[in-house]
């Protein structure tokens, strides 16, 4: 709906209208942007709340909020917004993934300062 929104202003070029009208699909510049917008918002959520499990269930409560507004203000287009949310809740799994992923690296990297702090005494007091 944002796009559809957008595209629908006077001022918006005639030939992406078209392109941005087009989100029934699975692969759209819609379900792009919804991607692109709920794996950010995860991350970001996750940099104040320092918890990827509770950023999730942020993100995923405000865009079922926003797709249940689409559905009131368009009944009609249900299909599309049920896969919006799809879109949304997968990118969601998407970004806590890479979550995890930077935590075990930020973990892994730790132990290794650690253990080169460890020895860097260990050489200092053989000195």
């Amino acid at each position: 709906l944002t796009l559809e929104t957008m595209a629908n202003f006077s001022w918006f070029p005639g030939g992406y209208k078209q392109i941005l009208l087009f989100g029934e699909g699975w692969i759209s510049v819609d379900k792009l942007f919804h991607f692109s917008m709920s794996f950010v918002m995860v991350l970001l959520v996750w940099n104040f709340v320092k918890n990827k499990w509770i950023s999730g269930a942020i993100v995923v409560f405000f865009h079922g909020l926003w797709e249940l507004f689409e559905y009131v203000v368009q009944p009609g287009i249900i299909g599309d917004t049920w896969k919006d949310e799809v879109t949304n809740i997968t990118a969601v799994i998407v970004g806590i993934i890479v979550i995890i992923l930077v935590e075990r690296y930020r973990k892994k990297k730790e132990k290794q300062e650690t253990l080169i702090e460890s020895r860097l005494q260990k050489v200092e007091t053989l000195k």
